[in-house]
């Protein structure tokens, strides 16, 4: 009989306790769980992280060098992506990258520029060449990062044209002879600015490409130029 009280007393106590212990197991799982959104939330931490985790990762580096530009923090941008660089001496945008970066810190110099032209001229296709180019197009034109100029530019766009790795892939050449003809109508050579327009319209028939033609004929007072553009667009 004793043994049976016993028992009964013990179960009891357990159904007593089952609600406290399964309040405890939920509690310290949502904190469990709290704590991961918390970690993958954070993309400061998840970069810096995911970068320490896989020092010789493009994409990883690359987005810290990322974190570091929308911070505002040049210097470890600059740091970041001389380390990238000299990992991935083939990579075009890192190499393109660097000349940008490096002219946020004021740190650019002829020898970031002379290899970045190497590599654009042998690098694999990417799409980020173009738009990592248009960046340093306003840096030229208002001078803040000497030395470079728009003609140099003008000759890293001239070497992803003539790599035949790129010049094959139509949304990117047609691109950088547009950009091409943005610095040429901005140093006011309208002739070959409008060569440039008409060879990116070649090689992607953009409507767009012919508003434009007639906008900077009218802009020089080419008025015959406009019409012209204006029948073929």
């Amino acid at each position: 009989v004793d043994r049976r009280q016993r028992q009964m007393c013990i179960r009891d106590r357990l159904k007593r306790m089952a609600p406290i212990a399964l309040a405890l197991f939920l509690a310290l799982e949502a904190l469990t769980t709290w704590q991961t959104a918390q970690l993958w939330g954070n993309e400061e931490l998840l970069t810096i992280i995911t970068a320490q985790e896989h020092p010789r990762s493009l994409r990883a580096q690359t987005l810290l060098v990322n974190h570091h530009l929308r911070m505002g923090d040049y210097s470890h941008a600059l740091e970041n992506i001389r380390q990238l660089a000299e990992q991935h001496p083939d990579h075009g945008s890192t190499q393109l990258s660097l000349v940008y970066v490096a002219c946020l810190n004021n740190h650019l110099n002829t020898n970031d520029l002379q290899r970045a032209g190497k590599q654009l001229r042998n690098t694999a296709y990417d799409r980020h060449l173009i738009d990592v180019a248009n960046l340093l197009i306003p840096l030229a034109e208002n001078g803040s990062c000497e030395p470079l100029g728009l003609d140099d530019v003008l000759a890293l766009l001239t070497a992803l044209l003539e790599n035949p790795k790129t010049s094959r892939h139509n949304d990117l050449t047609a691109s950088a002879h547009y950009s091409k003809a943005r610095i040429l109508k901005s140093q006011n050579e309208y002739d070959r600015a409008i060569e440039e327009l008409e060879e990116a319209y070649r090689i992607d028939p953009d409507i767009r490409i012919r508003e434009t033609q007639v906008a900077w004929s009218m802009d020089v007072g080419q008025i015959e130029g406009a019409l012209y553009y204006l029948n073929l667009a």
